[in-house]
């Protein structure tokens, strides 16, 4: 992962470990949190209130039936 504020091109960056090639990604879920290229919080922010939205909604249709 690389971190920094300013705009870098990664393009010529390749990582190999073990023979392997390190892929780019933009975000990487790891344990229970979304990390992102910029170390924020935003992806599992977006995650977590779609969740959240859900059982909300769930929670009022079973209290409509009761």
């Amino acid at each position: 992962m690389l971190s920094t504020n300013q705009h870098v091109n990664t393009d010529f960056l390749k990582i190999i470990v073990n023979g392997n090639r390190i892929e780019r990604v933009l975000s990487y879920k790891y344990l229970v949190g979304i990390i992102d290229e910029r170390l924020t919080w935003k992806e599992n922010c977006k995650r977590l209130s779609s969740t959240t939205i859900k059982y909300v909604d769930v929670v009022y249709k079973v209290k409509a039936l009761c």
